[in-house]
């Protein structure tokens, strides 16, 4: 599932592997169960340096597939 929504720019994480996402994205089924209950954590990072995703393809990701802006979080500044 998250695969399929990472693709269409539900959500997605910066190189500090901070989840956000899409003040764009509604529903009511596993909205906050897949999403809303990650947004603003950091995720785990990969077991080993090699795992870790190349910070052009993030910034490729965020700039043209993120539906974005990121929902708007009332305790941070992201």
């Amino acid at each position: 599932m998250h695969h399929k929504l990472f693709d269409k720019g539900a959500f997605t994480f910066n190189s500090d592997f901070t989840f956000h996402v899409s003040e764009y994205i509604h529903g009511e089924k596993g909205l906050n169960e897949w999403l809303m209950n990650y947004h603003g954590n950091t995720i785990k990072r990969p077991q080993r340096p090699t795992y870790f995703p190349e910070k052009s393809y993030l910034n490729w990701h965020m700039r043209e597939v993120f539906k974005g802006p990121s929902r708007y979080l009332k305790d941070s500044e992201i």
